[in-house]
């Protein structure tokens, strides 16, 4: 046994065989770092560039209007997936859908609370839980579906208008209670938690 050592000693000592071993040690020290660097600047680029979509509304309350925003207030460009207007468990692709579905959707709530609780309600009470169909105006709707927004860009979603106070307090209150919804991802085809946020 200790002859074995004392000839695997004299192998190791031998210069030739020693390079080789030192060489092939510095090879794999090399090939690991460059792999753990490669791995930690592929991370750090891929959230150098994570999008950040947000909904902002403006009120003006002299023309009753209503104008929502979408911007990307994120460092990377956002790619969406989907984009949908939602109200409780109903979701719409644009506003007008919503608009022509919301009223029936609302008396179907009515009705069935109605029924649980056995009360009944007056027409009038039913109009003012009602969207103001009426008297609302869509004077702009963008179509969102595989768009792209670009860092600090905003596009106008919706622009949205009453002819009346009554209306317009109306309006501002339904429009509260809708969720918008979308799914998007970032240039590395990464996706980024969904936007889910009132208006």
């Amino acid at each position: 046994m200790k002859e074995a050592y004392c000839s695997l000693v004299r192998w190791l000592i031998d210069s030739d065989h020693l390079a080789v071993i030192i060489s092939i040690f510095a090879l794999g020290l090399s090939t690991f770092l460059h792999f753990r660097t490669y791995s930690l600047s592929k991370r750090q680029g891929v959230a150098s560039v994570k999008p950040f979509l947000d909904v902002r509304s403006t009120i003006n309350i002299e023309k009753m209007e209503i104008i929502v925003k979408l911007g990307n207030y994120g460092i990377g460009p956002a790619f969406l997936k989907s984009f949908k207007y939602k109200y409780i468990n109903e979701s719409f692709n644009t506003f007008k859908e919503y608009l022509l579905n919301i009223n029936n959707i609302i008396k179907d709530q009515l009705q069935q609370e109605m029924l649980i609780n056995n009360t009944s309600l007056c027409e009038d009470d039913i109009n003012n839980r009602l969207f103001p169909t009426d008297n609302t105006h869509i004077t702009y709707e963008l179509r969102l579906y595989n768009n792209a927004i670009g860092v600090g860009e905003e596009k106008t979603l919706l622009k949205i208008s009453a002819n009346e106070k009554k209306a317009f307090e109306k309006l501002r209150n339904k429009l509260s209670k809708i969720t918008i919804y979308s799914e998007y991802m970032d240039i590395y085809e990464n996706d980024i938690e969904p936007m889910n946020k009132f208006l």
